[in-house]
């Protein structure tokens, strides 16, 4: 019964988000068409690249590169730097998302000064969740636990509820590899909270899930 109940949960949002999907799809490209300066384009791009991560992640590349374009510009007469990690970012998540982990990788390790460089919190805290996501497939599960704690505690500063259950869930995946089984559950109800605080449904769904699978080993 509790797996029924989940997989309707889950149906559910499915359905609620697929109805938002298009409007939101159509309110961004607009935005990128009517944007009144080189920065907000690009700026458009990467929204419209986060976007589509989730929903139609090979589409992004195309976005990064009209991105690159107005950035790499030599008309362009303003600061591009903290942008251009930004982008270099997202290209590191499609190459996650196609599972070529050294690329990946690469574009991470590259973004990491320049959000260092502009004392970008936000960009900081993503770059070390992003590096521990893809050393978890490496089965560098010390590094994992190095970098994930590094975004934890930027998050932790910056109140991000949302990104830091993002953290812990993360967290809870290397020690679950790891076969740490002590710290698993911790970790994972650290991360429920932290949804719960953001408001994140989906998040907590996953969360229930993940521990019901934890549970049933």
């Amino acid at each position: 019964m509790t797996r029924i109940y989940l997989y309707i949960l889950l149906l559910l949002s499915q359905i609620l988000f697929a109805q938002e999907k298009d409007s939101t799809l159509v309110a961004l490209e607009k935005i990128v068409t009517e944007a009144p300066n080189d920065s907000l384009k690009v700026e458009a791009y990467l929204e419209l690249g986060d976007f589509q991560l989730r929903r139609d992640f090979n589409s992004v590349s195309s976005y990064l590169n009209e991105a690159l374009k107005i950035i790499d510009a030599p008309t362009n007469n303003y600061d591009t730097g903290l942008q251009k990690a930004k982008v270099i970012q997202q290209f590191g998540l499609v190459y996650r998302k196609r599972a070529n982990y050294s690329e990946a990788l690469r574009m991470y390790y590259k973004a990491l000064p320049i959000f260092e460089k502009y004392k970008d919190s936000i960009g900081l805290a993503s770059s070390y969740h992003n590096i521990g996501s893809v050393l978890v497939y490496q089965k560098e599960y010390e590094k994992v636990k190095k970098n994930i704690r590094k975004a934890i505690s930027i998050n932790t500063k910056l109140k991000r509820a949302r990104s830091m259950g993002l953290n812990y869930s993360m967290l809870a995946s290397a020690y679950r590899k790891a076969t740490d089984n002590d710290s698993i559950l911790y970790l994972y109800k650290k991360a429920e909270a932290c949804y719960k605080k953001a408001n994140y449904e989906e998040g907590s769904y996953q969360i229930f899930s993940n521990m019901s699978l934890y549970h049933v080993r």
